[in-house]
């Protein structure tokens, strides 16, 4: 279905004629935009294909699994995931002082570090801060930010 719907450009559907809830799940899970299936009102009617068809309680059912797979399946996503900014930040990397520094001292790779959590300027600017001077006194394990920077 998947093969289908991408090489004719076309929503796919799945007309289904056995009993049961299985295949239409199954379908829509394979790619299945539309689920055709017979229905019926009573269980007692002596119709073609309403031994093939689904009363209420089943219909429900079918469409329940569907729902669940459909969440089960997920959808596809490429790069970073879209977290809530606080939880990014305890996994990324910042620059900190690594070293207490005086007003007036260059910035070494022996007095900063790149650690976690991210709360400090973002890594992509090390050596952009190299060889500045510190506008004040600062003290080991604080973050780096660009007001402690001339």
């Amino acid at each position: 279905m998947q093969d289908m719907a991408e090489r004719f450009q076309a929503v796919i559907g799945f007309s289904d004629n056995n009993g049961g809830v299985e295949v239409p799940a199954i379908a829509a899970a394979m790619g299945a935009a539309i689920i055709e299936k017979h229905f019926v009102l009573d269980n007692n009617d002596q119709t073609f294909d309403a031994r093939f068809s689904l009363n209420k309680n089943d219909f429900k059912e079918m469409v329940d699994r569907i729902r669940a797979e459909e969440k089960i399946m997920g959808s596809v996503k490429y790069g970073p995931q879209t977290e809530p900014e606080k939880y990014n930040r305890r996994f990324r990397r910042s620059l900190f002082v690594s070293q207490n520094i005086k007003k007036g001292d260059k910035f070494t790779s022996e007095n900063i570090r790149s650690v976690r959590p991210a709360n400090g300027l973002e890594t992509k600017y090390y050596d952009e801060v190299l060889g500045k001077k510190a506008v004040k006194d600062i003290e080991f394990g604080t973050p780096l930010s660009w007001d402690l920077i001339s």
